[in-house]
């Protein structure tokens, strides 16, 4: 490349500068008092009830099979990233204030529109916060219904995913076995009837293969006997905690009257028969597939009941949709129009975007104090072998103990783990380099603070903190820990002056 960032050990202080280059997914800090107000009433809500019971039955498997927690770390991890994210959102929205902060810009806003000298511009800019309230009294109604189907059912138990696109894909199979089946029956030239034959047998042939390639992969790492508790106590949440009106239609028709409600006797049933539900039975079905068998099947019509209601809850507001986004833009129109000197900065949609700031300590809370680095005390301190989150290998520990850090000690001797500066990040994020003002790299970005969780609605200046890994530590990693001198030989390693830079090699 043209340029290379070099990287510092000089490390960082109290009020040096950061910068961030990244790619953040998405902020909503546009997002009024009545989007706060439904996610705090209603969809925060129902996310964290879901993966609650994801995450227990998870952790009851893990904890009792030692290969089972290895095999589910990463959809565990997966799982409780966002059911943390919106546990912590919910509580910093409302610690910090931040309907009420939002309720007082709609109040200023209004105050402005009622204050405009043309009856146009009144009534343009007067429908603005109408339409979102609308919008938002709308989608009240179906926002819980999208989230369960989705959380409970689609996404809940494995089988669910697998069922819908296998009975996708099926329907089709059997479409097209019909329409060539119709062709082949009119076609009267022998030649021309035996192409058609070969065509019928080469296109359906790939479908199979497709099919059975992909419940090789989905049966690889599948675990029955947790699936189907998952089918059975999420949808019994489902049923419990969303209006019967909406339910998925098998709740009525086959789980009510045929299991007199027990979701434990369907999901019993639905893994002894189903042939989404093991590789044999669906590895026997594709041997000879036969659309009745697949109609019959449980999992095929749940499946597709879930989806159904889940499109009604996500797409069931085209017009409310239509408005919150009319509404957004007159909104948005009208506070630059309010605030001219205010710079106004577009939501983040994981395109490149840079953020500067300071390195800085902060107090999270009355008679509390969170310093601006952390060091590897930090680790031999939370490190526990019975802890799977704070294992420690045991090279690093012996790395760690006896304070063999190479060059990458600050003045005291310690090796410094992490840092916090006051740069706007999100999610997307994580891996962004972190630049000083000499345009060195000096870490790399991957959190946020918990305080700060609503900050993707509302930046909260005095306690938003990005949490960095530092370069030392990292360079530590590569050198110390793996052994990695031929990455640290192409790396240009600043130390001080930038005179005394270490040319890469």
């Amino acid at each position: 490349p043209r340029h290379h960032l070099p990287v510092s050990i000089e490390g960082v202080k109290e009020g040096d500068f950061t910068m961030v280059f990244g790619f953040p997914g998405s902020t909503d800090r546009y997002r009024t008092s009545f989007g706060i107000q439904q996610a705090l009433d209603k969809t925060n809500n129902a996310v964290v009830d879901v993966r609650d019971v994801k995450l227990a039955i998870m952790r009851e498997y893990m904890d009792a099979d030692p290969a089972m927690r290895i095999a589910l770390a990463s959809k565990y991890a997966q799982t409780a990233n966002y059911w943390k994210y919106f546990q912590g959102q919910s509580e910093q929205l409302r610690r910090n204030r931040v309907y009420n902060k939002k309720r007082k810009i709609e109040d200023d806003f209004r105050q402005w529109v009622s204050g405009l000298s043309d009856a146009k511009e009144r009534e343009h800019f007067g429908q603005a916060l109408k339409l979102i309230e609308s919008s938002y009294s709308t989608s009240d109604k179906y926002a819980v219904t999208e989230i369960y189907a989705r959380e409970a059912g689609l996404s809940g138990a494995g089988i669910w995913l697998f069922a819908l696109r296998g009975a996708f894909t099926l329907d089709r199979y059997f479409q097209m076995e019909s329409e060539f089946a119709a062709k082949i029956k009119a076609e009267k030239d022998k030649a021309k009837k035996a192409e058609l034959i070969q065509q019928r047998d080469a296109v359906l042939g790939q479908i199979k293969a497709a099919l059975e390639a992909s419940a090789a992969d989905h049966f690889e790492d599948y675990h029955a006997e947790m699936d189907q508790r998952m089918v059975d106590e999420l949808l019994y949440l489902y049923s419990k905690n969303v209006d019967a009106g909406v339910h998925p239609d098998f709740f009525a028709s086959v789980v009510a009257k045929r299991y007199k409600g027990d979701f434990s006797r369907f999901a019993a049933d639905l893994f002894s028969k189903s042939i989404f539900a093991d590789k044999d039975r669906f590895m026997k079905f594709m041997a000879k597939p036969k659309q009745k068998t697949l109609e019959r099947d449980l999992a095929y019509t749940a499946s597709k009941d879930l989806y159904a209601a889940y499109q009604y809850g996500a797409n069931n507001h085209p017009e409310a949709e239509a408005n919150k986004n009319k509404g957004y833009r007159i909104f948005v129109e009208g506070l630059r129009r309010m605030q001219p000197d205010r710079k106004f900065y577009p939501d983040a949609n994981s395109t490149l975007r840079l953020t500067w700031g300071t390195v800085g300590s902060y107090h999270p809370r009355d008679g509390a104090f969170y310093d601006f680095f952390t060091t590897h005390q930090g680790i031999l301190q939370k490190e526990n072998p019975n802890d799977p989150e704070f294992v420690v290998d045991e090279k690093l520990l012996t790395l760690l103990r006896n304070r063999d850090f190479g060059p990458y000690a600050n003045e005291n001797g310690d090796l410094v783990v992490n840092f916090i500066s006051n740069n706007d990040i999100t999610g997307g994020n994580s891996g962004s380099p972190v630049i000083n003002g000499k345009g060195h790299l000096i870490g790399c970005a991957f959190d946020g603070n918990w305080e700060a969780m609503s900050g993707d609605i509302f930046f909260e200046d005095k306690i938003q903190r990005t949490i960095s890994v530092d370069a030392r530590y990292i360079l530590f990693i590569i050198d110390k820990y793996a052994g990695a001198k031929n990455i640290i030989d192409e790396i240009t390693i600043i130390s001080g002056d930038e005179s005394t830079a270490v040319s890469a090699k």
